[in-house]
């Protein structure tokens, strides 16, 4: 489904990633690990289209680089590490954000379809409670639950989580392990 071949990517002449090539098939999981600093966040911004690099990721065997932002979306979603508010939006206008990829149009109005998914990603990461609460009052582990419930009701085929657990007591950390479908 999504592959990388020789990707490197550099912040000037400092090399974080250097010819990694992977491949993940639909079904697999694909954990990366290693210390602070060698690259696992650049190499998923890197996929997000949000840093150049060389080499090219692929998407069923079509370049990335092609595919429009909202299809791009609807294939991959990403968590990253750190998620910065300074909006007043509610926890369910964020979580709502993630089917934006699936709407027509700037003016289309609501994704009927997706409140059903919007209601299971608010449930599966048990931030019903707080679905009307402001994303400034959040602790940090409310907040990166409310971006995790984002990505879940994009509903996308590959979810690319970059320490998802990050901020999460043990409690959420076990749930949000546990529920994967």
């Amino acid at each position: 489904m999504l592959a990388g071949d020789h990707i490197t990517v550099r912040y000037g002449n400092r090399t974080a990633v250097e010819d990694l090539s992977f491949r993940l098939h639909e079904g697999e999981w694909l954990m990366l690990a290693g210390p602070n600093g060698a690259g696992k966040s650049t190499l998923i911004e890197a996929i997000a289209q949000g840093l150049p690099y060389s080499g090219v990721f692929r998407w069923k065997g079509e370049d990335i680089r092609t595919l429009k932002g909202a299809v791009l979306a609807q294939r991959i979603g990403i968590l990253s590490q750190q998620n910065r508010v300074s909006y007043a939006y509610t926890v369910e206008e964020v979580v709502e954000l993630g089917r934006y990829a699936f709407k027509k149009g700037m003016f289309s109005g609501k994704d009927e379809q997706g409140a059903g998914q919007v209601e299971k990603a608010l449930e599966m990461t048990g931030m019903t409670e707080l679905r009307h609460a402001s994303m400034l009052t959040l602790s940090g582990g409310e907040m990166q639950r409310a971006f995790l419930a984002q990505v879940f009701a994009q509903n996308p085929q590959v979810m690319i989580l970059d320490e998802p657990a990050n901020h999460l007591d043990l409690k959420y950390q076990k749930q949000l392990f546990d529920k994967q479908e």
